[in-house]
């Protein structure tokens, strides 16, 4: 069975529906769930005053005589979200315990993708199966394959007695769930059990806006918790959805909310009993300055009125949970109209109760259980400029800041300041000349023991070349000094005591150092492990001319990808090095793919380490049976027509071989008729 349906939410998406089942058990236990939840509550207080008609659904009578019905969560004639959910808000009389049964149960066998699911127990009207089904997959948004609709049972006298959830198994399969739950786990180890519920909800709204990129072509399949998280990008629904999702793991109950009049979704918020408005969005999307490290703070914890001073004017604010339009429904808190980060720029990094953040005069430690700045620093800044533009100034407005191992760093124009305890500002890294001719730098952010930061020639640029930096560990931390000793060698000083014991990286007189067992290795060059990273050393000193493809004095046949004398082995991709393109695996040259590469909304065709750029016409894919049109290494995904090639013409559809296609096909103002693929 199949049937095609548009759902409009966020920018849109077209999909095809394929009634096929998954049928296996469930591998990992999810999270507990709450199925008497604090905003469901809360709506049904309010609710309590307006006239309801009772649901007589605790003692139907189920038929033997069941037949199966389809029900999908948007029709095929419908377009919009909102509408339906309009009708849906209507069917529903109020909460029954048979409604609230029915939800955990589908719930949990949604989870365990079972083909089939009992409500012989909890029967409930056929007229709230839609109300059901939107409450279960938009509360829990760890069921994103399961968005789809159901086939069900139904009593002869209107009861639902079973559903058969319809999974999207072409596009998902329980990697993708567990993959889901992994990153879950991965984002948590983040955050400090200790933390208050503000500054759990503060930094899982930074981390979303910095992790996940908006999707301009608004493709069907990025509009869910799971593309969002695992393959970082999405529109604003994966955006809401993946931040409810993380809302939840962090014990905070949230909801997903929905206009179908502005087409877009965010969430409402429960801190401390009181409810907020959060869109991850537009705090990402609407005036970012650069791609990934940009994050502002316009619509974090707002009222209704606030939300609409942010250009939220739409009036229907539907949640999917409670089944009700929210736009006027209860008060909001005030409590953070004139909270600090309104004009902060920049993620607000958070080491135990305190934040930091610059606001271009001085950089302020801010203790966020307090709600009250505890200390203020003069720093070092200046100007940015624009490459773009004559070398325009912009003034000091871009500094960001981070922390690691506790202690703050922060950027200006050309490099990377550590904010001392006592004030004082220390100068840790410059830019390279390479990365100078770029640009500036425009973002920076933290991830594990690295401070990562982007070059870009412009705030709003989109082409930005992203680099780390790492070494700023514990033992790096005091007053440093490289010192002769009598016999001339270089020794390695910590607060006045030779370290004889230490090997590893140390920054010291404004430079970096590989020292073993308290000296300086001048005979080492080549390179070297420390805390988890790999760098270039030349005579003991960290090279920080060492950018792009380094070849392994040690290992001929191995080359790393470095940015300032560090290997970048966060990186997998493409690089450009010499006027030509190389695949790096986690850093290091990989010259085994003979493979199609994804890479900056392209596909390429990679063999032996680089972009076949020899390559034109068709070719074949090597793992699959399909053919792409090619040109220089590069599939031409923009081009449908038709394709001269080895002396044949052949019908192309988005760069691919359309090798399926029999019919007519019109091209340069003919009529050619093409026979699999091949014009006949």
């Amino acid at each position: 069975m199949s049937n095609k349906w548009l759902m409009k939410l966020g920018l849109g998406i077209a999909v095809l529906i394929t009634a096929s089942q998954a049928n296996a058990d469930p591998v990992f236990a999810a999270p507990e769930q709450n199925f008497g939840d604090t905003l469901e509550d809360k709506f049904e207080e309010e609710a309590e005053t307006e006239p309801a008609e009772e649901n007589d659904a605790d003692d139907p009578e189920v038929s033997d005589e069941n037949h199966m019905e389809s029900f999908y969560l948007v029709e095929p004639d419908d377009a919009y979200f909102g509408e339906l959910m309009i009708d849906s808000v209507q069917l529903h009389k109020g909460y029954s315990d048979n409604f609230v049964s029915a939800k955990k149960a589908l719930y949990e066998g949604m989870l365990n993708w079972e083909e089939s699911i009992d409500l012989s127990e909890c029967p409930i009207p056929q007229e709230d199966l839609m109300r059901l089904y939107y409450n279960t997959v938009y509360s829990y948004p760890e069921l994103f394959y399961a968005m789809v609709g159901c086939n069900y049972y139904m009593s002869e006298d209107g009861y639902v007695t079973e559903i058969l959830p319809v999974y999207e198994v072409e596009k998902y399969s329980k990697a993708d769930q567990e993959a889901l739950r992994a990153k879950g786990r991965e984002i948590m180890s983040l955050v400090n059990e200790d933390w208050t519920d503000l500054e759990k909800a503060l930094f899982l709204h930074d981390y979303i806006v910095q992790h996940v990129e908006y999707e301009k072509t608004t493709q069907h399949y990025n509009h869910t918790a799971y593309e969002a998280l695992v393959k970082g990008i999405a529109v604003c629904d994966g955006y809401a959805g993946a931040y409810d999702y993380l809302l939840s793991l962090a014990g905070i109950d949230s909801e997903m909310i929905l206009s179908d009049e502005m087409e877009h979704a965010w969430n409402l918020v429960c801190l401390d009993g009181e409810y907020y408005y959060v869109d991850t969005t537009w705090d990402e999307h609407a005036t970012r300055f650069t791609r990934n490290t940009y994050c502002c703070h316009d619509n974090f914890l707002l009222t209704r009125q606030e939300m609409e001073v942010q250009k939220h004017t739409a009036t229907d604010w539907y949640g999917p949970r409670s089944g009700r339009n929210v736009y006027k429904t209860f008060d909001m808190s005030d409590n953070y109209t004139n909270a600090f980060w309104k004009d902060v720029d920049g993620a607000l990094p958070i080491d135990g109760d305190q934040t930091a953040y610059c606001d271009g005069d001085k950089i302020h430690i801010y203790d966020l259980r307090r709600m009250k700045d505890i200390a203020a620093y003069d720093y070092q800044h200046d100007d940015w400029s624009d490459l773009g533009s004559g070398d325009s100034e912009y003034g000091s407005g871009y500094t960001i800041l981070s922390v690691l191992d506790g202690v703050w760093y922060y950027t200006v124009s050309d490099g990377i300041y550590r904010l001392n305890a006592d004030g004082t500002s220390e100068r840790v890294y410059t830019i390279t000349d390479e990365e100078r001719a770029a640009g500036r730098i425009y973002g920076m952010m933290t991830v594990n023991d690295k401070l990562y930061y982007e070059i870009a020639p412009a705030p709003d640029a989109d082409t930005v070349k992203e680099g780390y930096f790492s070494i700023s560990h514990e033992e790096n931390k005091g007053n440093n000094s490289i010192v002769k000793d009598a016999s001339g060698n270089l020794a390695y000083y910590k607060d006045g005591v030779m370290q004889s014991t230490y090997s590893g990286m140390v920054y010291a007189d404004d430079n970096w150092y590989y020292v073993e067992k308290g000296y300086v290795a001048v005979t080492k060059t080549g390179f070297v492990d420390y805390q988890g990273s790999k760098f270039v050393v030349v005579k003991g000193m960290l090279e920080t001319n060492a950018n792009g493809l380094v070849q392994d004095p040690d290992n001929e046949a191995d080359w790393y990808y470095c940015a300032a004398g560090q290997v970048q082995t966060q990186y997998t991709g493409l690089a450009e090095y010499n006027g030509a393109w190389f695949y790096i695996n986690k850093g290091k040259l990989d010259t085994t793919l003979a493979d199609y590469v994804e890479y900056d909304g392209g596909l390429f065709y990679v063999a032996a380490g680089r972009i076949m750029k020899e390559v034109n016409g068709l070719a074949k894919d090597p793992d699959g049976p399909d053919w792409y049109y090619l040109a220089e290494g590069q599939a031409q995904i923009q081009y449908t027509g038709l394709a001269f090639y080895d002396g044949e013409w052949f019908y192309v559809v988005d760069g691919k071989l359309a090798a399926d296609y029999t019919g007519n096909v019109e091209y340069d103002g003919a009529v050619f008729y093409v026979e699999n693929g091949m014009v006949n």
